[in-house]
């Protein structure tokens, strides 16, 4: 072989180990991206949205993440899997079939109720094909390209029409921090396969979240904010204003009269002279001119005219059960009428609460007897009414007393926790701890904690505290809960500290409860001194050893300011990232999120950035890897702060926070819904 082969085959040979390499390199990337395992704590308690009886086939329930509920008789509840990962929003029937829709696309159907296969939606758009080839920028030209697909497409409501099943949403997708809405009606004669009609109408794209459609003597409607859109074709549109102007929730009908409920929360402006905060009923007879039922402000109850009090109590459902309309209000209640015209509330052996401890700032979400009702279905034979926290009820025609048959027990979760042996989340008036690395889970659900809202939350050295805000008589009193044992907290009321909490941190290996005015630390978590804390106030996020950086904390609430530690004192970073919600060192930089942006630093000082359109919450960083918790379901992972990828879990619900147990080796991940998920590395 002479010399020219020998170069040739050694060519060759390199060519072979560095497409190996390639290869290889592709290969451990996906075993990296499947070496941590999920895994979901069953705390289920996520929002049911909507009922339907099919015939006299079962009654089914869909909400949050993916959840189906069906049921022969009312009273006892089977859930089922969905084919697809989403918040389900609301589900119709025609006597043979179920279709149930949500965001993410979802179209599923079933015969049953039991079983349910996914639908497709046919679509073929680019935002260009609403907004015109040519942009302003190379960017704006660029996103005229992007395609929209199924997943883009968040429907809120679906209806029969006689012959064939209507869905209403928005498609939308975001670009360069860019959304990019457009209505859309989808029409489908089976629930499997669906065609897509645009809804181009530029009144429908202000108020994405309260559009409703419903189907009136042959004409679909479609409510959205002031403005109502009807078409006899599903193809050309006509759009006028409506004289509602609030957000719509539900929408019934006895063949004439239309009733629709929902919320008015407008504050003072041009159209409102004071603020309203309270429920609203409408009524129309052609779905084009609505009226309100104007409430009777001291009404305690009922009144001679039959008006409702409905203040700062939503109206989530209402349904015509044969012989007259029946209205689910908010905290448990609920109201009928035989015209639409009329109302009167319905005594039932609920506890009513005192409207005294409602704030139009503070809105809890109740469970069990107080649960708010989304969702209601009724005949001659029952009332059953679905709704927060997964519960479901039950009651006579009469509905004076209901049964709780269904319900869950974990309100939003929002933040989690982990230091020592212990990990504890924290949500809406609960906390969830385990102690045995996320294996095993136990709800602490107290009763002083029922109107309580919790903000920041503080660990260190296996003490946790949580500064949150109670609802008393409606005023907000601000109260520091604390605990150093598993299963064992204690109350801080405000009134033990020299001024009102404002935020609870760690600084220095302590607990730090900023005041209003000065300072609280602790140890233990029970006992609590007046100390001075050198300012600024910071909460450390990430430390390498040399430097650390941080946010402020100032009197009213995390000011969110990045910070740099240098060893000696703090200084604000000249990053200008204002929201900043976490930060992490990975041995080589520093990684934070802030805005919607994920920046970087080796040195605190020189700061680079990317933009994405996730909505990132948290960011934790153990076992080699970076995990950011997002919006709609979303983990973001990498391995170098750079690239990163998007992870299916098993939920759409948004997550918020994420903590690396050091203890257990795991990542513990919280989210609406009482959602957990645990992560392993392997």
């Amino acid at each position: 072989m002479n010399s020219t082969s020998r170069r040739r085959l050694g060519l060759l040979v390199a060519l072979i180990v560095l497409w190996g390499s390639v290869l290889g390199n592709q290969s451990s990337g996906s075993a990296a991206a499947a070496q941590i395992d999920w895994k979901r704590v069953q705390l289920r308690s996520s929002d049911f949205h909507d009922i339907v009886r099919s015939g006299k086939g079962n009654l089914v329930a869909v909400g949050d993440d993916s959840t189906i509920a069906y049921s022969d008789s009312g009273e006892n509840w089977n859930y089922t899997p969905s084919p697809v990962i989403a918040n389900l929003r609301a589900i119709a029937a025609n006597g043979k079939r179920y279709v149930a829709v949500g965001d993410r696309g979802a179209v599923i159907t079933s015969t049953n109720g039991k079983q349910w296969t996914a639908g497709k939606i046919k679509l073929d758009y680019t935002v260009g094909d609403f907004r015109g080839q040519n942009g302003r920028s190379s960017k704006d030209r660029a996103a005229m390209k992007v395609k929209y697909t199924q997943k883009d497409v968040a429907l809120t409501s679906v209806v029969w029409d006689g012959s064939k099943f209507l869905a209403y949403g928005i498609m939308s997708v975001k670009v360069e921090e860019m959304s990019y809405p457009v209505p859309v009606l989808i029409v489908s004669q089976d629930g499997a396969s669906w065609s897509m009609y645009p809804v181009w109408k530029s009144e429908l794209i202000g108020g994405l979240e309260s559009g409703k459609l419903f189907v009136h003597k042959g004409n679909a409607f479609i409510l959205q904010d002031q403005y109502v859109a009807y078409s006899s074709d599903y193809k050309k549109w006509n759009v006028q204003k409506s004289g509602i102007g609030v957000t719509v929730h539900k929408i019934a009908t006895n063949g004439t009269r239309l009733v629709a409920v929902g919320w008015d929360g407008r504050l003072q402006g041009s159209d409102v002279k004071q603020p309203r905060m309270t429920g609203i009923i409408y009524t129309s007879t052609d779905g084009l001119h609505w009226q309100e039922l104007n409430r009777d402000p001291n009404a305690k109850g009922n009144s001679a005219a039959g008006k409702l009090d409905l203040g700062r109590l939503s109206v989530g459902a209402v349904s015509w059960d044969g012989s007259r309309f029946i209205a689910g209000i908010e905290k448990g209640r609920f109201a009928q009428s035989t015209d639409g015209l009329g109302w009167t509330f319905v005594d039932t052996n609920q506890q009513a609460e005192s409207d005294a401890s409602a704030s139009p700032y503070f809105k809890q979400k109740y469970g069990g007897m107080l649960a708010n009702s989304n969702g209601l279905y009724a005949d001659q034979e029952r009332v059953v009414t679905v709704g927060s926290l997964g519960t479901i009820r039950t009651s006579l025609p009469d509905m004076r007393e209901w049964k709780i048959v269904a319900e869950g027990k974990v309100r939003n979760l929002s933040s989690v926790k982990a230091s020592g042996s212990r990990i504890v989340a924290f949500g809406e008036g609960v906390i969830v701890e385990s102690r045995d690395g996320g294996v095993n889970w136990d709800v602490h659900n107290p009763k002083e904690l029922e109107r309580a809202y919790f903000y920041s939350t503080a660990a260190v050295q296996n003490v946790f505290a949580v500064r949150g805000i109670d609802n008393v008589d409606g005023k907000l009193e601000s109260f520091i809960y604390s605990s150093n044992q598993h299963g064992v907290w204690t109350m801080h009321p405000g009134s033990e500290f020299s001024s009102k909490p404002r935020e609870v941190y760690v600084s220095d290996k302590q607990l730090v409860v900023k005041l209003l005015e000065g300072t609280a630390v602790s140890t233990d978590g029970s006992t609590w001194s007046t100390k001075s804390v050198p300012t600024p106030y910071v909460e450390q996020l990430a430390s390498n050893g040399r430097i650390a950086i941080g946010r402020q904390v100032d009197a009213e609430s995390f000011s969110n300011v990045l910070m740099i530690y240098n060893g000696s004192k703090w200084t604000a970073s000249k990053h200008t990232a204002n929201v900043v919600r976490g930060a992490v060192w990975d041995g080589r930089q520093f990684i934070a999120i802030a805005d919607s942006q994920i920046i970087t630093s080796k040195n605190g000082a020189d700061w680079k950035s990317t933009s994405n359109s996730y909505g990132m919450n948290a960011i934790a960083y153990g076992g080699g890897k970076i995990l950011i918790a997002c919006d709609k379901g979303t983990l973001l992972e990498s391995t170098d702060g750079v690239r990163w990828e998007e992870r299916a879990v098993s939920t759409a619900v948004d997550l918020t926070d994420i903590v690396w147990d050091s203890n257990g080796k795991k990542f513990i991940v919280s989210g609406k819904g009482g959602t957990i998920l645990v992560g392993s590395p392997k």
